[in-house]
This record gives structure tokens, sequence and C-alpha cells, in this order.
């Protein structure tokens, strides 16, 4: 059995925020499952490109795709990250209309 990679918070954290920023400067709504598939598209075209993932997260297939596992538990309003950051959560939710 092979060992799984050990997601990189802090990279993941930081393309979050900056698909976030670039959503608000652009005026576009995002919802958790745009921010997911984002990261895994970028993990993809740097894997090609380079050789290894952005985030180093572990995905998980689900119904409409594969899945972050650490990305999508960070989206999540109970994820325990006043453990790593302060004045965690940095951003607000909304619920999706």
């Amino acid at each position: 059995m092979t060992d799984r990679m050990r997601a990189n918070i802090q990279k993941i954290l930081e393309a979050v925020l900056f698909l976030l920023r670039e959503a608000t400067q652009s005026g576009v709504k995002v919802t958790q499952y745009d921010i997911v598939k984002s990261i895994f598209i970028a993990d993809i075209w740097h894997l090609e490109k380079y050789g290894r993932p952005i985030s180093f997260d572990n995905y998980a297939a689900m119904e409409n795709g594969p899945v972050p596992c650490e990305t999508y538990d960070l989206l999540k309003p109970d994820y325990p990250g006043e453990r790593y950051f302060e004045g965690w959560p940095i951003w607000k939710t909304s619920p999706a209309t």
C-alpha cells in the first residue's frame, strides 16, 4: 500500500483565497463546487506542466467527479481552522441561490 500525499493546507488556503479574490474583482459569485473543481483543474494542469500538484490534496471520487478532500473540508463551517489560523474563518459564506 502506498502512502497518501499530505495536503498542503497553506497552499490550499492561498488557492481558495486567490479564487475568492478573483471572483470578487470580476463580480462573479462562486460556490463551493466552483472552488473545489478549480483546485482540481489547477492541480491537474500543474502536475502535467511541472510534475507535481499544487495542493498535494487527496482526491475522493464523488457523484460529480473528483473532489479534493482537505479543500472540501476546509470550506465547511465546522472545519477546525482556528487550530491553524488566527481569526478563522477568514471568509463569509451564504447559502447558494
